[in-house]
């Protein structure tokens, strides 16, 4: 099971990037576009079900008669201004679905085929309980075995229970040391408990067997750490960052006292920043007043995008800075650690 090319994560992440909302149903005296209500949907013959979480995260089961049910999650995002829904998971192409009412969704058929009406059948959502194959990127330290799943670009917990020592054992023998993580296919699914920090329920990732440890070049995983490195501006709100000769690239550095500095594109800046888990926010941050009118309107939608970063995700050396939701912000590339000038 080979993961996506990197690009092709990058490209369908920012793609969605200036159309894309959080996907908590929002607040508003005029009546707008319905909002999708987070839980389960099944279709009028069951052979569909959807579970959409709060925090952007989705499930889905699609069973048949003459075959075994096919299983796919990922991300969802409501797009701005439209009663629509996008889902983008295992697949190249995302999904649409069309938001009907408050608990019904349009999935359109292929082709000419029909749409698929989808219904809301709980409002709390609920792990599908079934195992199937997950490709994954595990560690594990100090009693907190996590499992990066670049479907949804988030680190989970991992329950020590059932086949957790087989990977244990599996990480253990690579010889890795956190943060790599180990490659692995595994049969299991979410299950939902406390948190470890007292953060009140959330998902775990629950293995019943290891199937196989993944090749290094059959993955996403996290090769980098967010701190003591050099991340440099890429692609900024979806859009390629191109740095023109005598400019200095836009980069951004987060140290291990929980402080940033970087470039912005003419003005430097820095401040303090907070990281639990995969959510990162920055801030306030200072910047030095030069004028450079040819960089400002990049440099102004920088820091804006700091301003708004609510979560990360690194893939190989690349890291995302993220809405909740998933909206993807900017895209960094590391480049080797140094003190810039």
């Amino acid at each position: 099971m080979k993961q996506r090319p990197l690009m092709t994560a990058v490209v369908a992440a920012t793609l969605l990037a200036g159309c894309a909302s959080t996907p908590e149903p929002e607040a508003s005296e005029s009546k707008g576009p319905p909002a999708l209500t987070p839980g389960r949907y099944v279709s009028a013959d069951d052979s569909q079900t959807w579970v959409f979480w709060g925090n952007g995260m989705y499930e889905r089961r699609v069973a048949s008669e003459d075959a075994p049910p096919r299983y796919d999650h990922g991300q969802w995002w409501r797009v701005t201004g439209s009663g629509a829904v996008v889902a983008h998971g295992g697949g190249d192409a995302p999904t649409m679905l069309q938001i009907a009412d408050d608990d019904t969704l349009r999935l359109q058929g292929i082709g000419q085929g029909a749409a698929t009406e989808l219904t809301l059948d709980d409002d709390e959502p609920e792990p599908l309980a079934d195992d199937r194959p997950m490709a994954l990127c595990f560690m594990t330290q100090a009693d907190a075995p996590l499992a990066y799943d670049p479907r949804t670009m988030r680190n989970w917990p991992v329950t020590m229970t059932q086949a957790f020592p087989q990977l244990e054992s599996a990480y253990r023998q690579s010889g890795f040391q956190p943060p790599r993580r180990l490659p692995m296919i595994v049969q299991g699914h979410w299950v939902e408990g406390e948190a470890p920090d007292g953060g009140g329920a959330q998902l775990f990732l629950e293995a019943s067997g290891l199937q196989r440890v993944m090749d290094l070049g059959e993955n996403r995983c996290p090769s980098a750490s967010l701190q003591d490195n050099n991340w440099y501006l890429t692609h900024l709100n979806g859009h390629p960052v191109q740095v023109e000769p005598g400019q200095q690239p836009i980069f951004i550095r987060f140290d291990g006292e929980r402080r940033v500095a970087g470039l912005a594109g003419c003005n430097r800046f820095s401040g303090p920043f907070e990281r639990r888990r995969d959510d990162l926010t920055l801030g306030p941050l200072a910047t030095t007043r030069m004028m450079c009118p040819r960089r400002a309107e990049t440099e102004q939608a920088f820091l804006k995008v700091l301003d708004e970063t609510e979560r990360f995700a690194i893939e190989g050396e690349t890291l995302f800075l993220m809405k909740q939701a998933g909206q993807v912000l900017a895209v960094l590339q590391m480049r080797p650690a140094k003190v810039e000038p």
